[in-house]
């Protein structure tokens, strides 16, 4: 799907101050979003997969290890556990499962088990997948691929003039 707009056109588009014109702006968003994905929505449901203690220091993570909320520690679960979640997940009404893990990225072993966890949600629901796991490399994307995840979010959670003021420790 092509883009609609330029990148530049874009950036002016944030500039908008006034009321109206940003009325107008958003009404042409949903007429956009209407025509290009209909009025549905798409229910995602997680699994946190490995969980708790994370070393980097993001500051809207309750999993780092500098964060005051009381996040549960367990090491990677194992397939079948991600298998029983996204059972879960489906009869209740979920339309996606992404399974999430903390940290930059996974050892191959947690790695091979998101691999087999994923082939198992496909094979076993109906739920399209997808996964948060860190840093991935161009192979671990195609293995990824192969095994049945439709997307992989990534955790760049703003721009880059304001990322040193969320992590010290994690590259933009």
């Amino acid at each position: 799907m092509p883009p609609l707009i330029t990148r530049e056109e874009a950036l002016e588009l944030g500039k908008i101050e006034d009321h109206a014109e940003i009325e107008k702006l958003v009404e042409r968003a949903w007429r956009v979003r209407l025509e290009r994905f209909g009025d549905s929505t798409d229910l995602c449901s997680l699994v946190n997969a490995k969980s708790g203690g994370c070393a980097e220091d993001c500051g809207f993570c309750a999993q780092s290890r500098y964060a005051s909320a009381d996040t549960p520690m367990h090491p990677m679960m194992e397939p079948e556990q991600i298998l029983e979640h996204a059972k879960a997940a489906e009869a209740a009404g979920a339309h996606r499962f992404c399974m999430v893990t903390q940290g930059q990225g996974l050892s191959k072993r947690d790695f091979e088990k998101i691999l087999e966890g994923a082939r198992l949600v496909a094979e076993h629901t109906n739920l399209k997948r997808c996964v948060s796991i860190g840093h991935i490399s161009p192979e671990r994307a195609r293995k990824l691929k192969e095994a049945g995840v439709q997307r992989v979010h990534h955790n760049v959670e703003t721009a880059r003039s304001y990322y040193p003021e969320v992590s010290t420790t994690v590259r933009y």
